[in-house]
């Protein structure tokens, strides 16, 4: 896999493609950076330079086929000889990124080598053969990488937009709002994989093709809901979705292979490519060698997935996770020169972009922090951590940021919305509590029912209820949004615990006794998690400076 002997400029839109929007990553002009798209149908590389600021020229977009991911469906690990080959494109695209002047190389891989139960042997090998260390992104991470991708194609800083990702052993949706990503999930769909579990090339489009639909279908149904927002523009992302694009649209190889894709179109194509052998599918005009075996299961996943989410057209991008970690390199490169701020101010620089309601939001996370700290005084609460303290201040400022997506189930749009957020300063298993602690701020509490606290382990999942059962007594303590408590004592009381919000003069009965109930019904978490009743009552309104 060589490099292009003559570096080319940038790729342009082609009819039905938007212009490109300028990316919000910084870079000097002339640095050389490349990323290397390890995943489980290609390895890619793409090497740019940076023209100025904001745009980049392409030195190299190559790829080789190698199928890391055949096999691995059925027996779970990835074979040898896959292993080989593709450690070969590795060496190679390496070898070509240096030769360009390229520094740094990301060398990033997805699917198949996350899934693989010999992932680390894989691992090693790359280690050894190249000096890098292989970073396996999550599913997570893929879509967010092919979000940024797409966004700076075709513009996602405002309204509802959404990209879609068929690789070869996973399918990732993300949706945002003004730029603000709002859900990202996955489903086990990838045409490779889908491929070899219904019986091959042949059988997948033939005698198990009703098989697969009906198991396409199950699998959306339980994992993918219908947006909120529908989205002004979807994006789908991988050479799939390029290649579905010109079959659509006939033989496209003298013109441009990223026409959108309408439902309809998509429908059609799946009844053409029904039944029919590899043979004839690489006959139909626009049919890449490399893709007729899969392309039966790519397209049914990209129709039924609109189908499912009520979607009319797809704007093809032939970029994805390549261009994504090509965003990260440069995003990396900015926080390291840029003066960082506190965690919790880069928390609170995000709920701002969430448009949140500051002044609840803010005195939430001052009650949450001072009944946190009466609690640990009283020892009645240990401080399993060092920094629950810090975690349970993030989740306060984040705890409706949910509402930016619609108010019925802020909670979850908060988890999501956390959980995808670029929280500098915060590891990816912090923002993964404060994204439970928040979530668990109003409605059900904790449960192993719920799949994201389920998959926590058994240390975290007891951080998150500890501090989420703080987290809800504070907010039900600013039930009308007014900010009219302004202390707070802990007592205890007998054998359980006295809570004494203190309100500001001017206060009505009425109000007080809604945020003493609203406190009162959300304390049950609390008195799981230290044993004890929890009472509320309100002091003297006079006391302190209100």
């Amino acid at each position: 896999m060589s490099p292009s002997p003559h570096p080319t400029s940038a790729r342009k839109p082609g009819p039905g493609r938007p212009e490109p929007r300028q990316s919000e990553a910084r870079g000097p002009a002339g640095r050389r950076l490349a990323a290397i798209d390890v995943g489980s149908n290609t390895v890619r590389l793409f090497a740019v330079e940076m023209v100025d600021a904001v745009a980049w020229r392409v030195l190299a977009d190559t790829k080789a086929t190698t199928r890391l991911g055949r096999g691995l469906a059925e027996s779970g690990r990835l074979r040898a000889d896959a292993m080989r080959a593709t450690l070969r494109a590795i060496v190679e695209a390496r070898t070509a990124a240096t030769q360009l002047g390229c520094d740094p190389v990301r060398i990033c891989a997805t699917a198949a080598v996350r899934d693989a139960r010999n992932r680390e042997d894989f691992e090693e090998l790359v280690r050894k053969e190249t000096g890098e260390t292989l970073w396996v992104a999550s599913m997570a991470d893929e879509g967010r990488l092919v979000h940024a991708s797409a966004g700076r194609i075709f513009g996602f800083a405002h309204g509802s937009c959404m990209t879609i990702d068929l690789g070869g052993g996973s399918l990732e949706i993300v949706q945002s709002l003004d730029g603000v990503i709002i859900s990202n999930t996955s489903a086990m769909l990838g045409a490779v994989r889908l491929t070899e579990q219904f019986g091959g090339p042949e059988d997948a489009a033939g005698r198990r093709f009703d098989d697969m639909l009906q198991a396409v279908d199950e699998a959306i149904k339980a994992t993918f809901d219908r947006p909120v927002h529908p989205p002004r523009i979807v994006a789908a992302s991988g050479g799939s979705a390029v290649t579905v694009s010109a079959l659509c649209h006939g033989d496209t190889s003298s013109g441009d292979r990223h026409v959108p894709v309408s439902r309809a179109d998509l429908k059609n194509l799946v009844t053409r490519l029904r039944g029919a052998t590899v043979k004839q599918r690489l006959a139909m005009p626009g049919m890449p060698e490399d893709r007729a075996d899969i392309i039966p299961a790519a397209a049914l996943v990209l129709h039924r997935v609109m189908r499912r989410l009520d979607l009319h057209t797809l704007h093809p991008h032939d970029g994805g996770v390549r261009d994504g970690v090509i965003l990260t390199l440069l995003a990396e490169a900015d926080r390291q020169i840029a003066t960082p701020p506190t965690a919790l101010e880069g928390v609170r620089a995000f709920a701002r972009s969430c448009q949140y309601e500051e002044s609840h939001s803010e005195q939430v996370a001052r009650l949450s922090v001072q009944l946190y700290d009466a609690l640990l005084a009283a020892d009645l609460l240990d401080a399993v951590d060092d920094r629950d303290r810090e975690l349970l201040e993030a989740a306060a400022v984040m705890h409706d940021v949910g509402c930016m997506v619609e108010y019925r189930r802020h909670h979850k749009h908060s988890h999501a919305i956390t959980l995808n957020a670029p929280l500098p300063g915060f590891s990816d298993s912090e923002r993964g509590i404060i994204a439970a602690v928040a979530r668990y701020h109003r409605r059900a509490e904790p449960s192993p029912k719920h799949r994201d606290f389920a998959a926590l382990p058994a240390g975290q999942r007891e951080q998150v209820c500890r501090l989420a059962g703080v987290l809800r007594i504070a907010d039900g303590l600013d039930r009308t949004h007014a900010q009219e408590v302004h202390s707070l004592t802990v007592a205890r009381d007998g054998d359980g615990i006295r809570i004494t919000p203190f309100l500001r003069r001017g206060t009505t009965p009425l109000d007080e006794q809604t945020l003493v109930n609203a406190a009162t019904k959300k304390s049950g978490l609390l008195e799981s998690v230290l044993g004890r009743p929890v009472v509320i009552a309100a002091g003297e309104r006079d006391r302190g400076n209100g």
